[in-house]
């Protein structure tokens, strides 16, 4: 056989699948775009998020995550007051408050990629984080060993906090505090992705007077927390049950670069880019970016 014999795109695939070649080997190559530099990958990542069946399963995810979200929203704020009013003291968090803005914050990935579609439908929202994270991303680079320590930490506890992991998370996390490095969601003062906040920020609030949040102040903040038997990640898409930290700002930009090629890295999700660019609803727009690069 001719080693240079061009595969028809209806004979069988080579690789045994028994598809034909342009459903299979040929589909795959006709829609990676991971080599192609020059393409828009957060463009064409927003295009194509939720088209096709695995855009769907995405979309539904996201949609339902949020509402369960701000449900619990309610539920938190309602446990705070009700230990804060015991202690006859009164909240001063509220939204535009931004002293704390500064904190390392630990999100898992199902809350990452809530957050992207919430970015996706807020045009503006989405255009400016992309602006704000390198600037973001250099600073945290000057202190890479705290900042991966860290996400140790993070990753270490898992869903359960013990004694020893808690005490040095919150030891690092006020070191890095004093970096004194602004959320790259922060706009104006005021948080851009309020609505859906992370639970981390959801689920703390300071009685003390709000100035006494900053790193530069000598007080010690009064700080309380309430953890919402709600704040429990769910499996994400109902296939993955990996609960896998990242720094908020990272997990959300390695998913808007990344798309379904880094929630492959995930446990349990590994064919999930190659079900989502294969898919007849995705590969035409995908070949439209290829054509005009």
């Amino acid at each position: 056989m001719d080693k240079k014999h061009k595969i028809g795109r209806n004979e069988p695939c080579p690789c045994g699948s028994g598809k034909k070649y342009k459903r299979c080997c040929g589909a795959e190559r006709q829609t990676d775009v991971r080599g192609h530099k020059e393409i828009d990958h957060f463009k064409l990542n927003k295009e194509i998020a939720y088209k096709g069946k695995i855009g769907r399963m995405r979309e539904e995810f996201c949609k339902k995550y949020i509402l369960r979200k701000q449900a619990a929203f309610q539920v938190i704020e309602q446990g705070i007051k009700k230990q804060t009013k015991a202690l006859d003291e009164t909240i001063t968090c509220h939204k535009g408050c931004f002293f704390c803005c500064s904190q390392y914050i630990g999100a898992s990935i199902q809350e990452c990629e809530a957050i992207v579609y919430y970015l996706y439908h807020h045009e503006n929202l989405f255009a400016d984080f992309l602006r704000a994270y390198p600037k973001w991303r250099a600073d945290v680079r000057k202190n890479e060993s705290l900042f991966q320590r860290i996400g140790q930490l993070y990753n270490k506890a898992g869903s359960g906090f013990a004694e020893e992991t808690e005490s040095s998370l919150m030891r690092e996390s006020d070191r890095y505090l004093a970096q004194n490095i602004p959320c790259p969601f922060l706009r104006d003062g005021m948080c851009s992705i309020y609505e859906v906040r992370p639970w981390a920020c959801a689920s703390v609030v300071a009685t003390s007077p709000a100035e006494w949040c900053s790193s530069s102040n000598p007080n010690k903040p009064r700080i309380y927390t309430v953890y919402s038997k709600w704040n429990k990640e769910v499996p994400l898409y109902g296939k993955s049950t990996a609960l896998v930290f990242s720094p908020l700002p990272v997990g959300i930009h390695n998913i808007l670069i990344g798309g379904t090629a880094f929630l492959s890295k995930i446990p349990g999700l590994e064919n999930l880019e190659n079900e989502a660019l294969s898919d007849s609803e995705v590969r035409p727009i995908i070949q439209r970016y290829l054509k005009s690069h």
